[in-house]
Protein backbone atom coordinates (compact mmCIF):
# COMPACT_ATOMS: atom_id res chain seq x y z
CA UNK A 1 0.00 0.00 0.00
CA UNK A 2 1.40 3.36 -0.99
CA UNK A 3 1.61 6.26 1.38
CA UNK A 4 0.55 9.75 0.40
CA UNK A 5 1.59 13.14 1.69
CA UNK A 6 -0.10 16.51 1.55
CA UNK A 7 1.23 19.77 2.96
CA UNK A 8 -1.02 21.65 5.34
CA UNK A 9 -0.70 24.69 7.59
CA UNK A 10 -2.16 24.84 11.06
CA UNK A 11 -2.69 28.06 13.02
CA UNK A 12 -4.70 28.76 16.16
CA UNK A 13 -4.58 32.51 16.42
CA UNK A 14 -7.21 34.98 17.56
CA UNK A 15 -8.27 36.73 14.32
CA UNK A 16 -7.65 40.45 13.94
CA UNK A 17 -10.60 40.57 11.56
CA UNK A 18 -13.70 38.40 12.02
CA UNK A 19 -13.34 35.01 10.33
CA UNK A 20 -9.89 35.80 8.93
CA UNK A 21 -6.53 34.33 9.89
CA UNK A 22 -3.96 36.67 11.41
CA UNK A 23 -1.01 37.66 9.19
CA UNK A 24 2.08 35.50 9.66
CA UNK A 25 5.06 34.00 7.89
CA UNK A 26 6.43 30.50 8.42
CA UNK A 27 9.44 28.52 7.21
CA UNK A 28 9.78 24.75 7.58
CA UNK A 29 12.59 22.32 6.71
CA UNK A 30 11.97 18.61 7.12
CA UNK A 31 13.37 15.15 6.31
CA UNK A 32 11.99 11.73 7.19
CA UNK A 33 12.62 8.00 6.86
CA UNK A 34 9.36 6.42 5.71
CA UNK A 35 10.70 2.91 5.17
CA UNK A 36 8.52 1.78 8.06
CA UNK A 37 5.33 3.46 9.16
CA UNK A 38 4.82 5.75 10.87
CA UNK A 39 7.59 7.83 9.30
CA UNK A 40 10.58 8.66 11.47
CA UNK A 41 11.62 12.31 11.45
CA UNK A 42 15.31 12.65 10.66
CA UNK A 43 15.40 16.43 11.11
CA UNK A 44 12.86 19.21 11.41
CA UNK A 45 12.94 22.95 11.97
CA UNK A 46 10.03 25.39 11.91
CA UNK A 47 10.63 29.12 12.28
CA UNK A 48 8.44 32.24 11.97
CA UNK A 49 9.79 33.47 8.66
CA UNK A 50 13.51 33.18 9.44
CA UNK A 51 15.62 30.71 7.48
CA UNK A 52 14.90 27.12 8.54
CA UNK A 53 17.63 24.64 7.57
CA UNK A 54 18.24 20.92 8.06
CA UNK A 55 20.85 18.54 6.66
CA UNK A 56 22.34 15.18 7.47
CA UNK A 57 22.89 11.54 6.54
CA UNK A 58 20.99 8.44 7.57
CA UNK A 59 21.56 4.74 7.07
CA UNK A 60 19.48 3.32 4.20
CA UNK A 61 19.65 -0.45 4.17
CA UNK A 62 23.25 -1.17 3.25
CA UNK A 63 23.64 2.32 1.81
CA UNK A 64 23.05 5.90 2.92
CA UNK A 65 20.54 8.71 2.44
CA UNK A 66 21.86 12.27 2.46
CA UNK A 67 19.42 15.15 2.68
CA UNK A 68 19.20 18.89 2.92
CA UNK A 69 16.32 21.36 3.05
CA UNK A 70 15.86 25.07 3.67
CA UNK A 71 13.13 27.68 3.61
CA UNK A 72 12.69 31.39 4.26
CA UNK A 73 9.50 33.45 4.14
CA UNK A 74 8.57 37.11 4.11
CA UNK A 75 5.42 38.81 2.88
CA UNK A 76 5.59 38.50 -0.90
CA UNK A 77 8.88 36.56 -1.13
CA UNK A 78 9.31 32.82 -0.52
CA UNK A 79 12.59 30.88 -0.80
CA UNK A 80 12.89 27.08 -0.65
CA UNK A 81 15.32 24.28 -1.43
CA UNK A 82 15.52 20.50 -1.02
CA UNK A 83 18.04 17.79 -1.89
CA UNK A 84 18.14 14.01 -1.60
CA UNK A 85 20.81 11.43 -2.46
CA UNK A 86 20.33 7.69 -2.00
CA UNK A 87 23.23 5.27 -2.45
CA UNK A 88 23.30 1.47 -2.86
CA UNK A 89 20.22 0.33 -0.98
CA UNK A 90 19.69 -3.45 -1.03
CA UNK A 91 16.44 -3.71 0.91
CA UNK A 92 13.51 -1.38 -0.02
CA UNK A 93 13.72 2.06 1.59
CA UNK A 94 11.71 5.28 1.43
CA UNK A 95 12.86 8.83 2.28
CA UNK A 96 11.60 12.40 1.78
CA UNK A 97 13.02 15.90 2.21
CA UNK A 98 11.17 19.21 1.91
CA UNK A 99 11.54 22.94 2.35
CA UNK A 100 8.32 24.91 2.74
CA UNK A 101 7.70 28.65 3.08
CA UNK A 102 4.45 30.57 3.31
CA UNK A 103 2.83 33.84 4.27
CA UNK A 104 -0.75 34.76 5.13
CA UNK A 105 -1.91 38.37 5.12
CA UNK A 106 -5.18 40.27 5.43
CA UNK A 107 -5.59 42.42 2.31
CA UNK A 108 -8.23 44.91 1.21
CA UNK A 109 -8.55 46.12 -2.38
CA UNK A 110 -10.72 49.16 -3.08
CA UNK A 111 -11.43 51.42 -6.00
CA UNK A 112 -14.01 54.21 -5.55
CA UNK A 113 -17.28 53.26 -7.25
CA UNK A 114 -16.38 49.58 -7.08
CA UNK A 115 -16.69 49.48 -3.27
CA UNK A 116 -18.97 46.63 -2.25
CA UNK A 117 -18.98 45.18 -5.76
CA UNK A 118 -17.57 41.73 -6.68
CA UNK A 119 -14.15 41.79 -8.31
CA UNK A 120 -11.63 39.47 -9.93
CA UNK A 121 -7.92 39.25 -9.17
CA UNK A 122 -5.07 37.87 -11.29
CA UNK A 123 -2.00 36.83 -9.29
CA UNK A 124 1.40 36.74 -10.98
CA UNK A 125 4.65 35.37 -9.56
CA UNK A 126 8.28 35.20 -10.60
CA UNK A 127 10.32 32.01 -10.39
CA UNK A 128 13.98 31.27 -11.03
CA UNK A 129 15.04 27.83 -9.93
CA UNK A 130 16.84 24.57 -10.65
CA UNK A 131 15.13 21.17 -10.55
CA UNK A 132 17.07 17.96 -11.21
CA UNK A 133 16.43 14.27 -10.60
CA UNK A 134 17.88 10.88 -11.42
CA UNK A 135 17.34 7.23 -10.56
CA UNK A 136 14.81 6.59 -7.81
CA UNK A 137 14.55 10.20 -6.58
CA UNK A 138 11.78 12.54 -7.76
CA UNK A 139 11.94 16.33 -7.48
CA UNK A 140 9.25 18.97 -7.68
CA UNK A 141 8.37 22.52 -6.68
CA UNK A 142 4.77 23.48 -5.91
CA UNK A 143 3.33 26.96 -5.46
CA UNK A 144 -0.11 27.46 -3.89
CA UNK A 145 -2.29 30.56 -3.74
CA UNK A 146 -5.52 31.03 -1.78
CA UNK A 147 -7.79 34.07 -1.69
CA UNK A 148 -10.67 34.07 0.80
CA UNK A 149 -11.38 33.14 4.38
CA UNK A 150 -10.89 29.98 6.48
CA UNK A 151 -11.60 27.14 6.38
CA UNK A 152 -9.37 27.13 3.29
CA UNK A 153 -10.19 23.51 2.57
CA UNK A 154 -13.68 24.59 1.55
CA UNK A 155 -12.12 26.48 -1.38
CA UNK A 156 -10.51 23.39 -2.93
CA UNK A 157 -11.85 22.72 -6.40
CA UNK A 158 -12.75 26.35 -7.01
CA UNK A 159 -10.82 29.27 -8.53
CA UNK A 160 -9.83 30.70 -5.12
CA UNK A 161 -7.54 27.70 -4.39
CA UNK A 162 -4.93 27.23 -7.11
CA UNK A 163 -1.64 25.34 -7.40
CA UNK A 164 1.09 24.95 -9.99
CA UNK A 165 3.76 22.23 -10.05
CA UNK A 166 7.18 22.31 -11.71
CA UNK A 167 9.47 19.31 -12.33
CA UNK A 168 12.06 20.89 -14.63
CA UNK A 169 14.22 24.04 -14.33
CA UNK A 170 12.10 27.15 -14.65
CA UNK A 171 12.65 30.89 -14.92
CA UNK A 172 10.26 33.72 -15.70
CA UNK A 173 7.02 35.40 -14.71
CA UNK A 174 3.85 33.33 -14.49
CA UNK A 175 0.19 33.73 -13.61
CA UNK A 176 -2.21 31.34 -11.95
CA UNK A 177 -4.56 30.20 -14.74
CA UNK A 178 -7.84 31.40 -13.23
CA UNK A 179 -8.97 34.69 -11.72
CA UNK A 180 -9.56 34.79 -7.96
CA UNK A 181 -12.80 36.36 -6.71
CA UNK A 182 -13.12 38.96 -3.94
CA UNK A 183 -15.26 41.96 -2.99
CA UNK A 184 -13.95 45.51 -3.31
CA UNK A 185 -13.56 47.15 0.10
CA UNK A 186 -13.87 43.83 2.00
CA UNK A 187 -10.78 42.31 3.69
CA UNK A 188 -9.70 38.80 2.70
CA UNK A 189 -6.85 36.42 3.47
CA UNK A 190 -4.09 36.25 0.89
CA UNK A 191 -2.18 32.96 1.30
CA UNK A 192 0.91 32.09 -0.74
CA UNK A 193 3.03 28.97 -0.18
CA UNK A 194 6.07 27.50 -1.94
CA UNK A 195 7.33 23.95 -1.43
CA UNK A 196 10.44 22.15 -2.66
CA UNK A 197 10.33 18.38 -2.32
CA UNK A 198 12.71 15.55 -3.15
CA UNK A 199 12.61 11.86 -2.30
CA UNK A 200 11.19 8.48 -3.18
CA UNK A 201 7.73 9.75 -4.02
CA UNK A 202 5.62 10.58 -7.04
CA UNK A 203 3.99 14.01 -7.20
CA UNK A 204 0.39 13.95 -8.43
CA UNK A 205 -2.72 16.11 -8.46
CA UNK A 206 -5.76 14.48 -6.89
CA UNK A 207 -9.00 16.01 -5.73
CA UNK A 208 -7.72 19.50 -6.49
CA UNK A 209 -4.59 19.18 -4.34
CA UNK A 210 -1.01 18.32 -5.38
CA UNK A 211 0.55 15.72 -3.10
CA UNK A 212 3.43 13.28 -2.99
CA UNK A 213 2.68 9.54 -3.07
CA UNK A 214 5.50 7.72 -1.29
CA UNK A 215 7.10 4.55 -2.62
CA UNK A 216 9.87 2.17 -1.60
CA UNK A 217 12.90 1.48 -3.76
CA UNK A 218 16.14 -0.48 -4.00
CA UNK A 219 17.51 1.86 -6.69
CA UNK A 220 20.01 4.64 -6.03
CA UNK A 221 19.25 8.18 -7.09
CA UNK A 222 19.57 11.88 -6.40
CA UNK A 223 17.48 15.00 -6.68
CA UNK A 224 17.74 18.73 -6.14
CA UNK A 225 15.27 21.63 -6.06
CA UNK A 226 16.72 25.09 -5.52
CA UNK A 227 14.52 28.17 -5.48
CA UNK A 228 16.73 30.06 -3.05
CA UNK A 229 15.95 33.39 -4.73
CA UNK A 230 12.21 33.05 -5.47
CA UNK A 231 9.17 32.82 -5.60
CA UNK A 232 8.20 36.49 -5.61
CA UNK A 233 4.66 37.82 -5.82
CA UNK A 234 5.09 40.09 -8.85
CA UNK A 235 1.60 41.10 -9.94
CA UNK A 236 -1.89 41.75 -8.55
CA UNK A 237 -4.13 42.79 -11.43
CA UNK A 238 -7.73 43.74 -10.69
CA UNK A 239 -10.92 43.47 -12.75
CA UNK A 240 -14.63 44.01 -12.27
CA UNK A 241 -17.07 41.08 -12.27
CA UNK A 242 -17.31 41.24 -16.08
CA UNK A 243 -13.52 40.99 -16.51
CA UNK A 244 -12.92 44.63 -17.36
CA UNK A 245 -9.65 46.03 -15.91
CA UNK A 246 -9.98 48.22 -12.82
CA UNK A 247 -7.15 50.73 -12.88
CA UNK A 248 -5.35 52.29 -9.93
CA UNK A 249 -6.85 50.17 -7.14
CA UNK A 250 -5.90 50.94 -3.54
CA UNK A 251 -4.27 48.06 -1.65
CA UNK A 252 -4.05 47.98 2.14
CA UNK A 253 -2.84 45.16 4.39
CA UNK A 254 -2.83 44.39 8.10
CA UNK A 255 0.86 43.37 7.93
CA UNK A 256 1.78 46.79 6.51
CA UNK A 257 3.15 45.20 3.34
CA UNK A 258 2.80 47.42 0.27
CA UNK A 259 1.01 45.49 -2.47
CA UNK A 260 0.69 47.03 -5.92
CA UNK A 261 -0.32 45.97 -9.42
CA UNK A 262 3.38 45.16 -9.89
CA UNK A 263 3.62 42.97 -6.79
CA UNK A 264 5.24 43.66 -3.44
CA UNK A 265 7.22 46.86 -2.93
CA UNK A 266 9.08 46.20 0.34
CA UNK A 267 8.35 44.49 3.62
CA UNK A 268 8.28 46.82 6.64
CA UNK A 269 9.85 44.34 9.05
CA UNK A 270 8.88 46.37 12.10
CA UNK A 271 5.22 45.71 11.33
CA UNK A 272 5.37 41.97 10.77
CA UNK A 273 2.82 40.37 13.05
CA UNK A 274 4.79 37.50 14.55
CA UNK A 275 3.89 37.92 18.21
CA UNK A 276 4.26 35.24 20.91
CA UNK A 277 0.81 34.22 22.05
CA UNK A 278 -0.89 35.45 18.87
CA UNK A 279 0.04 32.33 16.93
CA UNK A 280 0.30 29.19 19.00
CA UNK A 281 1.53 27.12 16.06
CA UNK A 282 3.45 28.05 12.94
CA UNK A 283 3.99 24.71 11.33
CA UNK A 284 3.86 22.81 8.08
CA UNK A 285 3.75 19.07 8.38
CA UNK A 286 3.41 16.24 5.98
CA UNK A 287 0.19 14.49 6.87
CA UNK A 288 -0.01 10.80 6.01
CA UNK A 289 -3.01 9.84 3.92
CA UNK A 290 -3.80 6.52 2.27
CA UNK A 291 -4.99 6.94 -1.31
CA UNK A 292 -8.41 5.54 -2.16
CA UNK A 293 -10.26 5.36 -5.43
CA UNK A 294 -12.25 8.53 -4.84
CA UNK A 295 -9.11 10.67 -4.65
CA UNK A 296 -10.47 13.71 -2.83
CA UNK A 297 -11.63 11.75 0.21
CA UNK A 298 -8.07 10.53 0.80
CA UNK A 299 -6.72 14.08 1.18
CA UNK A 300 -7.50 15.00 4.77
CA UNK A 301 -6.74 18.69 5.09
CA UNK A 302 -6.91 18.93 8.86
CA UNK A 303 -4.92 22.14 8.82
CA UNK A 304 -7.42 23.92 6.63
CA UNK A 305 -10.16 23.52 9.25
CA UNK A 306 -10.77 26.34 11.67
Amino acid sequence: MKLGFVFVAVACSSPLSADLMNPFTSSSAYAADCTNLPCTTLASQVLPGDAATVSGTSAAGSGAYSFGASASASFGVLKVASSSALSTPISPVSFVSSGDALFVDIVTIDSGPQTGEPGLLALAYTLDGVIAQSGSISSAAVITAIVGAPPFGSLIGGPNFQQAMYTTPISGKFEFPQLFSFTYGTPFNLYLEMNAGTGTEDFVSSGGVISGIGRSTTVAGSGNVDFSNTATLSGLHTFDAQGNPVLNPVFTSVSGTRYTANGVVAEPSSLILIVPGVLCLLALRRKRVYPVASGRKSLKLEGFSR
